[in-house]
Parts: C-alpha cells; structure tokens; sequence
C-alpha cells in the first residue's frame, strides 16, 4: 500500500499521471490545503474513485519569508497531521512538494521508517534548486521539535518531466514522468472532473494568441507600458490575456484585450484540454509557458520579452533564467522560441509569422 502528498492543485494533475503510468493501485491521499478550493477540489478527487482514501491535513506548509508566528502556527498543526497519520504503514511514499518542514512532519508521523521515498516533480524549483540546500535555522527548528529532519540521503527516486534540465545536485535515482496524453479520455475525464473543467468557458479555440500576465513583482516593472507597445505588433481580435492568479485587478483590460479571469482553472488543465501546437503564448518572464513543452511534447510558438523591461531582468535568477532558455534548446523547431532583444526585433517577427494579420 502506498501513499501520496500534495499540497497545490496542480500536484492532483501530476498524481493522476502517477497512479496511471506506475499502476499504482492501493494509494491513500494526503492533502496539505494552501488554495482556498481546497475542500471542493478533495470532493472532486474522492468522487473520481482513484485513491483508497482522501484525507485533508491541517496547514504545514511553510512560507517565505519566514516567521516565528508562522513556525508556531505549523508546531501546533503537526500535532493534527501525526493524529491522521498515527500508526499508517506503507511500502512507498510519494511526496510530491520540496518543503523540508513539511516532508519531515510527515517523515516523522508514519509508522513504517523503512518506506521507499519518492519525490515527485513540484514545479521548477526541483530543477534549479538543490534539495540539501535548506537554511540551518529550519533543520535546527525541526530537531528541536523532536522531528526527524528529511533531508537529501533519505530519497530514493525522483520523477520528472525532463530530467535532463536539472542544473544542480539531487538525490536519488531519476526517473521521467512520462509526458500527458491528451487522446485517453479517461485521464481526460479525471481531470476534468476534478478541477471543474468545461469547454464552454474554458476554452481558448478562437484565440491563437495567449497573453500570459505576469504575478506581481517588488521590481519596477512598467508592466502596462510593455503591454501597450506589444499591443501595437499583434491583432488584438486574436488575444487573450490569461490573468495571473495574483493579479485580481489586471491592468490590461483597458488597453481593450480580451481577458480570462477563471482563476480556480490551472493552467496545466487548460492546456491538456487543447492543441497549442498553433498557438502563440507571449510574456514577460510566466514559466507557464514552456509546460505545454515539458508535459505535453507540445510546441508552441513562445515570445519573452523579459530583456524588453528596460531594467535588470537578473532579479528573475539565473537557474530560472536557465531553465527557460534550456527548454528552448529542447524544441525542435527552434523558430518557435523567440526572445528578442529589440523592440524592432519583436516587430519584425511578429511580421514575419502573421502575428498582426
């Protein structure tokens, strides 16, 4: 019997490609809430009849920057999470998020210490960041908690969509998640079901340019004026504008693009739902761009336009900044990866590949 972790929505995706491809088939699920659709999505999960059990954890996800209120607040709910875990035994653990805290209140809650161990992809930072590397503050904090502390040498195995991307050192043997495949309708239909999914609203069949906005940032980033000369290279009738789901008060409805606001809808089940092979999808620096490459062997036509700002784009990390353009590498048709270092550069490609008519 085995047991999976996640804490994100987009971590139930990924699980359901997981049970698929290993034939998993006596699994418990444990589900850490930090979206606020938390309820509603484990609802969702119980009814598409995958997981033996479907159990919802308190909060012992671990923000930055951290706190001491928060540390507190986490000590306390650990006690909650080792009640529902107390006396569970299970042969593999996949826990699919890189949280020290959290790994090691789990780690430290289950019964069977000899289980195998296996991370799961969670998002880029597995790529770019070593699990080892951790402050010392946090591994003293979870010492003192009488916790044993989950570091690196207790990893077994690790799935990734694209191993070959990870730039810095990781423990465990790698395996490739294999990539999502749109055709099985039952998978599909999971999914769906899941995350609420409808083609009516959901859809971007008649738009072959997505606008994919970027989060808020602390940088000066003249984000609407970016937007504004961007506006002028494109045919707007053809865009969408995918809201970040941060960004509630999006500055671009008034340069008169079209707008997708359906937040609770990630982006990852958006985009198993429709061929981006002929789509445009265009940013400042929105990592969600290159997912329909990583999970999908999809290419589509892909601008940045992070050296556009004006300013520094340094702030956006050289790991990520690698693992950008290292996607790019992996694209056959090396024209679909576009980062221009002009304003006249952009507008000539946009020329070039119709993007205005």
């Amino acid at each position: 019997m085995d047991a999976y972790i996640a804490s994100v929505p987009m971590h139930l995706l990924i699980a359901m490609q997981m049970i698929k491809q290993n034939r998993i088939e006596d699994c418990d699920l444990y589900y850490v809430p930090t979206s606020n659709n938390a309820t509603e999505l484990l609802e969702a999960v119980k009814h598409a009849g995958v997981f033996r059990s479907v159990t919802m954890l308190p909060n012992i996800n671990i923000e930055y920057p951290i706190t001491i209120k928060q540390c507190l607040k986490i000590s306390w709910n650990r006690f909650g999470a080792r009640k529902k875990l107390k006396n569970k035994k299970y042969d593999t653990v996949y826990y699919n998020t890189d949280g020290w805290l959290l790994n090691s209140i789990i780690y430290s809650s289950l019964l069977y210490k000899k289980a195998k161990n296996v991370f799961v992809e969670n998002g880029i930072n597995p790529y770019i960041t070593s699990y080892d590397t951790k402050e010392w503050y946090l591994r003293l904090f979870i010492n003192c908690n009488v916790m044993t502390c989950m570091d690196g040498k207790y990893i077994d195995e690790r799935y990734l969509f694209e191993p070959s991307l990870i730039s810095v050192p990781q423990s465990g043997k790698m395996n490739r998640i294999n990539k999502l495949d749109r055709t099985d309708l039952i998978l599909r239909n999971r999914i769906n079901q899941i995350f609420g999914y409808d083609s009516k609203l959901d859809s971007f069949e008649n738009k072959r340019i997505i606008i994919m906005e970027q989060g808020p940032r602390r940088e000066p980033i003249d984000m609407l004026g970016i937007w504004k000369r961007v506006s002028q290279f494109i045919k707007k009738e053809d865009a969408i504008v995918k809201s970040h789901p941060r960004q509630r008060e999006s500055g671009l409805k008034e340069l008169g693009f079209d707008m997708y606001e359906r937040y609770t809808i990630p982006w990852e089940v958006l985009t198993f739902n429709q061929d981006m092979n002929d789509k445009t999808l265009i940013s400042i620096f929105s990592s969600s761009c290159v997912n329909p490459k990583l999970m999908y062997d999809e290419e589509p036509r892909i601008i940045f336009l992070y050296k556009l700002m004006g300013i520094d784009y340094s702030f956006f990390g050289k790991g990520m900044i690698g693992f950008v353009e290292g996607v790019g590498n992996l694209y056959r048709d090396k024209s679909k990866f576009f980062i221009p270092e002009t304003w006249e550069e952009l507008q000539e490609y946009c020329r070039k590949y119709n993007l205005r008519s």
